[in-house]
């Protein structure tokens, strides 16, 4: 029993100096100091505490909101519901809704109270007010925009450049708020803040999800909407394959680091087919009927002198973007790890392009900035070029990236530059230099590290992946520098 009870105590101990000498180490050989550095929110905890901030970077729900979008406000915003339910030009039994009559803004005026928040402590309706305050916005500012359009054919004219203060003052509160702008943006207003699922148990799949919002009420308008979300259905397990390649370039770890890499792959191959479904749930005949509701007042000849937030901001005039696909943290973040945003040049396209990260939640900007800066750290680059195979999978996961922005430049010339002749997107960028620029750079860096891969030291079964993925890029690119040499001449830019 003596032997017994100190075999019983030696082992206790032993557990004990081993846990010690474990943990101390895992402080002398850290597994992912730098790759560890941004907290992933993984429990159910932290996205359903009401308070916790509506964007969390997870693993879970990717980009998209800790939650599903709230469609029923509290009572007392009633009055929200019922401007939102009659604004669109086709109301749901086809008659006209107040878009379509010219009478919107004027309803607002003479309906819409000057409404508080007080009380209110879910992060979750806070969102979906803000959500209907940025629709009710832009549509009371880019009415008169729809009505020129649809009498001229192409001439947005002017929008109104007062938006008042039972619009403004609100609006402004929830955006100081939630950390946001006080404009209709892309993840909090009309596309990843504006869906619900039919079964609540399954994903968002387009047959599952419908729109919550809309200014036209169109099939095309909502199917719009629903391809965004789709594509980022797939945001979390391209964070977590991503946040996995960082960690495993800094720890050295060749074959988990390429086994992310084609995670990464995997995942960026099933956003493009979502995005491919673009052209068969929105039909191009259409999207110019709901654009103008997305235009921004920056760098557009509808706001020549801004807009005055009555109530807001020492009454400046202000200019915000438009909403905007760029938006959209997806690229943006595949980007930042392979670190192809280090070789975007220095230009006024790349400015606008940093500009644009500053219309999402704050949570998708702080995180971008941490990948960018820590893949730059890691060099995540450097270690690729170790390595062969490694090399090759780092381009592939670029390839598709590449895929992503030609299937977005084809679907500005087939939606927009074959439809209209106006000059500037929604953000107000170029419509014909500014997504070339980011689309070249992807295939300066294909072909950058392509020539530096020995495929004679590649496995034979992947040695033609090499010649595919670089005969993509040379391809892409003679074709879009044709491509946009027709453009500028139609355009004059």
């Amino acid at each position: 029993m003596m032997m017994s009870l100190f075999t019983n105590t030696l082992k206790k101990n032993f557990k004990k100096v081993n846990y010690k000498f474990t943990v101390q180490l895992k402080k002398q050989f850290s597994s992912g100091q730098k790759a560890d550095g941004y907290k992933l929110s993984t429990t159910e905890q932290e996205h359903n505490d009401p308070k916790a901030y509506p964007f969390l970077i997870s693993t879970k729900t990717g980009f998209l909101t800790r939650a599903e979008s709230v469609t029923k406000l509290p009572e007392k915003f009633n009055i929200i519901e019922s401007l939102l339910q009659r604004m669109p030009y086709y109301l749901p039994d086809g008659s006209p809704g107040l878009l379509q009559k010219g009478t919107f803004g004027a309803t607002c005026d003479k309906e819409l109270p000057h409404l508080d928040f007080d009380g209110i402590d879910d992060t979750m309706v806070l969102l979906a007010l803000y959500r209907e305050y940025s629709f009710i916005c832009n549509a009371y500012l880019l009415e008169p925009c729809h009505l020129s359009w649809l009498k001229t054919g192409d001439d947005y004219g002017l929008g109104r450049d007062i938006l008042p203060k039972n619009i403004s003052v609100p609006y402004l509160k929830l955006a100081q708020k939630l950390g946001l702008k006080t404009y209709l943006e892309y993840n909090t207003g009309y596309g990843l803040n504006n869906f619900t699922r039919k079964d609540k148990s399954k994903t968002a799949t387009l047959e599952n999800i419908d729109a919550i919002r809309w200014f036209i009420g169109t099939e095309s308008e909502k199917g719009f909407v629903k391809v965004h979300v789709t594509i980022n259905e797939h945001g979390g397990n391209l964070i977590k394959s991503g946040v996995d390649v960082l960690k495993h370039a800094e720890n050295n770890r060749r074959e988990d680091f390429n086994n992310s890499l084609d995670e990464m792959k995997t995942t960026l191959m099933y956003m493009n087919y979502e995005l491919d479904r673009m052209f068969v749930e929105s039909s191009p005949n259409d999207y110019n009927t709901f654009r103008t509701f997305i235009m921004g007042i920056y760098n557009q000849p509808m706001f020549p002198k801004g807009v005055v937030y009555d109530g807001c901001y020492d009454n400046k005039p202000q200019f915000f973007r438009g909403e905007t696909g760029a938006n959209d943290s997806i690229i943006p973040f595949a980007d930042n790890i392979l670190e192809i945003t280090g070789m975007l040049p220095e230009n006024i396209l790349t400015e606008a392009l940093r500009d644009f990260r500053t219309y999402r939640p704050k949570s998708h900007s702080e995180f971008l900035q941490w990948t960018e800066d820590t893949a730059k750290d890691i060099g995540v680059q450097a270690f690729a070029r170790k390595d062969n195979v490694s090399l090759l999978k780092l381009i592939e996961v670029a390839d598709q990236v590449r895929q992503f922005r030609h299937c977005h430049w084809v679907l500005t010339n087939v939606y927009i530059m074959n439809k209209s002749t106006h000059p500037l997107a929604t953000g107000g960028s170029p419509i014909v230099l500014w997504l070339p620029n980011q689309l070249l750079t992807v295939v300066k860096y294909i072909k950058a590290n392509g020539a530096l891969i020995d495929t004679n030291k590649l496995p034979e079964h992947i040695r033609n992946t090499h010649r595919i993925v670089m005969n993509r890029a040379h391809t892409d690119e003679t074709n879009i520098v044709n491509q946009v040499k027709a453009r500028r001449q139609q355009y004059k830019q």
